[in-house]
């Protein structure tokens, strides 16, 4: 019977600054104040134009939101069990994925500028990893991949 190991799982997601939650309580702030701008216009003056500038403000705050929404779970699920290296990219609603035999496969890493940018590589295929992580984390799984690649080398000779 072989032991299997478990799989190892690393996140190299976007990593945002607010929750979507928090995200859309701002916009939804963003989108009454012209709104209540345009009433106070509107009991003043009698002025409605300032109505349609309020409705298409609300509109660019919330299709910014979607747009930010869409792509706030971008990046990559990489798991390695086994022989098998298994690399999900999620890009809005597009997913990928990729299978390498770790025994073929190669971490790159390559300096751009003051930035570290990660890529898989095997049999003349090259996936990009963390495009949308930060660079300390990125860094991170390198070193812990590297590591546990080393490991495993070592104990299957």
């Amino acid at each position: 019977m072989a032991d299997t190991q478990s799989p190892r799982q690393w996140l190299l997601y976007r990593r945002s600054s607010c929750s979507p939650a928090s995200f859309a309580i701002a916009c939804a702030g963003l989108s009454v104040i012209p709104v209540a701008f345009a009433s106070t216009m509107h009991a003043l003056n009698g002025c409605v134009l300032f109505y349609g500038a309020a409705l298409v403000h609300a509109c660019a705050i919330w299709c910014c939101f979607f747009v930010y929404a869409r792509h706030a779970v971008d990046g990559e699920l990489v798991t390695l069990q086994d022989d098998v290296l298994v690399v999900e990219s999620i890009c809005g609603k597009r997913k990928r994925t990729h299978q390498f035999n770790t025994q073929w496969v190669t971490l790159l890493v390559a300096q751009n500028g003051a930035g570290v940018r990660l890529f898989v590589r095997s049999a003349g295929e090259t996936v990009e990893l963390g495009r949308y992580a930060t660079q300390g984390h990125r860094l991170q799984f390198a070193s812990e991949f590297q590591r546990i690649a080393r490991c495993e080398r070592h104990a299957h000779p």
